[in-house]
Parts: C-alpha cells; structure tokens; sequence
C-alpha cells in the first residue's frame, strides 16, 4: 500500500461510484491495465456476495487478468453510502484489493486487513486522516504496534 492509492473525504453517493473511484488509483498507479474491465471483474465478484463486512467497511476485490502487480487501494467517505451488510451500518471506509489471477495476494490480504481491522479505534483514526500520507502512517503505527507486517507491498 502507498499514499497515492489512499484517497480521504472522497464525496461519493453510491458503491459503484466508490468503486471507480478505487479503480481509477489503481489504474493511475499502474496496478492494473485496463480500468474497466477491472471494474467490471470486481462488480462481477460483488454481484456473488456483497463484500460490506460490517461496521461501515467494504473490502471489494476480484482476481484479474487485467492486475499487473498486486494492490490494494482505500478510501474513506465524505457521507457514508448505503450498505448491504449485515449489520446495515452504512460504508464510509472501504479497501479494494487488486490480485493476479492464480495468485494467493486477496485471500493473504483479507487476512491481513481482518487481524488489523480488529485493533482498538484503528477504523476511527483511519476515517480521520487527512491525506493518504496520515493514513498509511496509521496503518503503519498499528502495525509496528503489534509487530506484524501484513497489508504493505
């Protein structure tokens, strides 16, 4: 994860907009080749099940074709959209996870996210950073806190 990815207080009013927005940092950063179709696979994969895991966080992703080097993108929102999971607690924080095809990156970096998610008011502190800077540093912090390097690439 680097600061160019992070995007703070995107004014977005649906998922789907928030996923372009996810798609668009990944394609600026060179993650994937082809933004649409990308998009197109993670709308696919969200279609399967709704990836809103709860407490005003999504986690879309998709394998792709179109990944060239593994990723993961996040944004946090201006107002929260509305939600499909459990909980219906409206999304207002969400990371995209970009894998290659035949890759283990997602399921590794679900795993990574869920361990960091958990820690006492990191997902506050997160919806607070000002800039992509502030919120890699606070994911950063939380990491080292716990010695445990899982979602940096």
């Amino acid at each position: 994860m680097s600061s160019e990815l992070i995007e703070t207080g995107a004014a977005v009013s649906s998922k789907e907009a928030a996923i372009e927005r996810l798609v668009f940092l990944l394609k600026r950063a060179g993650s994937v080749t082809d933004a649409e179709k990308f998009r197109a696979d993670v709308v696919t994969r969200e279609a399967e099940v709704s990836t809103d895991i709860g407490g005003g966080i999504a986690l879309p992703h998709a394998k792709s074709v179109f990944v060239v080097s593994p990723a993961i993108a996040a944004l946090t929102l201006k107002a929260p959209i509305d939600s499909q999971s459990p909980d219906r607690i409206p999304v207002d924080l969400l990371f995209m996870i970009a894998s290659p095809e035949n890759d283990l990156f997602h399921l590794n970096t679900l795993i990574s996210l869920a361990r960091l998610l958990i820690a006492d008011g990191l997902c506050g502190k997160l919806r607070s950073a000002p800039d992509g800077s502030a919120f890699l540093n606070i994911v950063r912090e939380e990491e080292n806190k716990n010695h445990f390097k899982g979602i940096q690439n």
